[in-house]
């Protein structure tokens, strides 16, 4: 389960295009598609990011699997 949610993260966030913002809203609604499989969701279980994340004009945020964590 940890890998297929990282892996759906890392998915994600990577399709975003250029300037669009990151809400963390939308990454607590990917993590509500594995309430089934027993992942814990709510607004407590995300840690990071503590709020939208908003990138640099003409910038693309871009993640790895290194860089999503799980605890």
């Amino acid at each position: 389960l940890t890998t297929l949610v990282r892996q759906a993260v890392v998915e994600f966030v990577n399709t975003l295009r250029v300037g669009e913002t990151l809400e963390r809203g939308a990454i607590l609604a990917l993590l509500r598609r594995y309430r089934s499989f027993g992942l814990v969701t709510g607004e407590g279980s995300l840690l990071e990011p503590a709020g939208d994340v908003i990138p640099e004009p003409g910038r693309t945020l871009r993640t790895t699997l290194t860089d999503v964590t799980t605890e």
